[in-house]
């Protein structure tokens, strides 16, 4: 008998299943009668720039860091040199995009000067957005800032996926949804 290969898409989709699975797998508890929410990353829209921010923290009081991710409408191309006109800010944390989006005076609050150079740097965009996503929908953000408390590094930028992130991201791009339950 002589040797087989296994197509290419045969490989592909038992990679997408077995990450799909390693995701769902995580909370085997049994479902109650709660409303499930199914949620995942979006790519934007053709033309459109994402940029996914989470921070994290040590910790109370302990290291802090923060870490984003920029995806074009494709989901895969992470921005070295970001040229966009159109952007689109998600979160989970949703007093940070509250200090964002609300209005009040912002100028007494101790992340004052933080807030209005956050708030002026998106009007420099021709079109923009800021959402809060379920932390389901923003895990590549989540697991690079938890990355960034251990590298200890002032400012890492990546021009392509790093090892830590890939399961997230691969996951955001075949598009794996997560429960949630309200």
């Amino acid at each position: 008998m002589g040797a087989h290969s296994m197509p290419a898409s045969c490989g592909r989709n038992t990679y997408i299943k077995s990450v799909e699975f390693s995701h769902l797998a995580k909370d085997v508890s049994p479902l109650s009668s709660k409303d499930h929410i199914w949620v995942k990353w979006t790519a934007p829209s053709e033309g459109w720039w994402k940029l996914n921010i989470d921070g994290a923290c040590a910790g109370n009081l302990g290291k802090m860091a923060a870490a984003g991710v920029f995806r074009d409408s494709n989901g895969v191309s992470m921005a070295k040199d970001l040229a966009c006109e159109k952007l689109i800010i998600e979160s989970d944390s949703l007093v940070a995009i509250k200090l964002l989006t609300d209005d009040f005076d912002y100028k007494s609050h101790v992340l004052g000067a933080l807030i209005h150079f956050c708030r002026s740097i998106v009007r420099d965009f021709t079109e923009f957005q800021i959402n809060h996503v379920f932390r389901e929908g923003n895990c590549c953000a989540d697991v690079m800032a938890k990355q960034a408390i251990l590298d200890q590094e002032a400012l890492v930028v990546f021009d392509t996926v790093p090892s830590f992130v890939k399961v997230c991201f691969y996951a955001d791009f075949v598009g794996v949804h997560y429960v949630r339950t309200s």
